[in-house]
């Protein structure tokens, strides 16, 4: 059932996809003398044993070898093995073909590597001018808008705040991404600065791109999580 239902939700495209599981507390748990141990809140958050169930009853109702609870049993080892053949494979398709179109592109191909080089952008900060006594926010666009024209590997994004927190200073010389269309560098995230830092994150660890985040101090806690 849970393949099933990852499959559907890989099947669709064009909008978010939502699984529940119901599961069962403690499911396989049992006691000492063999009796059930399942939906006892006792077994959340501590060790089967401290719960009041048997670790070796369960381990062994759960068909566990020889009460082991670590052996990796033979079907499991082999799915891994070939999941493993099938994305070396992949992976090293792909990067021939990373390596033709770097051959058939050499000047996208060097601003490809540039941009995954961590280097710093070149920007010219002598020429942004600020407004005397302008407010950081304000002068934060101004700024933004210099990047938005000179480092064309930033992605900037706002939590329905761009026009408050001034990161349209950005989006201004720019477009926001929309369905079909990733050729502008602002994302619009909604009310969900979880969502956005979690992005933002994932952007920074994947590479390539130079993720800005814009709101306001009192709506950072909700960054935290991510």
């Amino acid at each position: 059932e849970i393949r099933k239902a990852l499959e559907a939700a890989k099947a669709e495209t064009e909008k978010p996809f939502l699984i529940i599981g119901k599961t069962i507390m403690g499911k396989g748990a049992v006691a000492a003398d063999g009796s059930s141990f399942e939906k006892m809140v006792s077994t959340h958050g501590q060790p089967l044993s401290a719960a009041g169930a048997c670790f070796e009853s369960t381990a062994k109702n759960l068909g566990a070898l020889n009460g082991d609870p670590f052996v990796i049993f033979e079907d499991v080892a082999e799915m891994y093995a070939a999941a493993n053949a099938k994305k070396a494979e992949y992976a090293a398709a792909k990067k021939a073909e990373q390596a033709e179109w770097e051959k058939a592109n050499p000047e996208l191909a060097a601003k490809f590597a540039k941009f995954f080089s961590g280097e710093a952008p070149q920007v010219d900060y002598a020429a942004i001018e600020q407004k005397a006594g302008s407010a950081t926010r304000a002068a934060s666009a101004t700024v933004l808008g210099a990047f938005a024209e000179q480092v064309e590997n930033m992605i900037v994004s706002s939590a329905d705040l761009a026009n408050s927190d001034k990161t349209d200073g950005f989006l201004k010389k720019t477009k926001a991404f929309s369905k079909g269309d990733f050729s502008g560098q602002f994302l619009q995230s909604g009310v969900a600065e979880l969502t956005m830092a979690s992005i933002a994150n994932g952007m920074a660890l994947h590479g390539g791109v130079i993720p800005v985040v814009g709101t306001f101090f009192v709506f950072s806690d909700y960054m935290k999580p991510a």
